[in-house]
C-alpha cells in the first residue's frame, strides 16, 4: 500500500452522506444539549416559568439563548412574593 492510496482511502466520501449521519448528528446535539436543558428547566422552576415550554425552546438554536438571557432577567417568585 503507497502513502497516496492510504491517504484516499482515509479521504471521506461526501457523496455518500445520508440519513445515518443525520441520525449520528442529531444525538450528538441531543446529548451536548442535555445539560443546558436541565439548567435552563431548574431557571423556569425558580421563575414561576412553565418548565415543559422552555425545556423545548432549548433545543432550538439561538432560541435557547435568547430564552436563557430572558430568564435570568426575570425575578424569582419567592423574592417577588416577599416584595407583594
Amino acid at each position: 500500500m503507497t502513502l497516496n492510496s492510504a491517504s484516499t482511502i482515509l479521504r471521506a466520501d461526501s457523496s455518500a452522506f445520508g440519513w445515518t449521519d443525520l441520525l449520528v448528528i442529531g444525538l450528538i446535539m441531543l446529548f451536548c444539549g442535555l445539560p443546558y436543558v436541565v439548567v435552563i428547566g431548574f431557571i423556569a422552576a425558580r421563575k414561576g416559568q412553565s418548565v415543559v415550554l422552555f425545556c423545548i425552546l432549548c433545543f432550538i438554536p439561538i432560541v435557547n439563548v435568547v430564552a436563557g438571557l430572558w430568564l435570568a432577567s426575570l425575578t424569582d417568585v419567592s423574592v417577588k412574593d416577599r416584595l407583594t
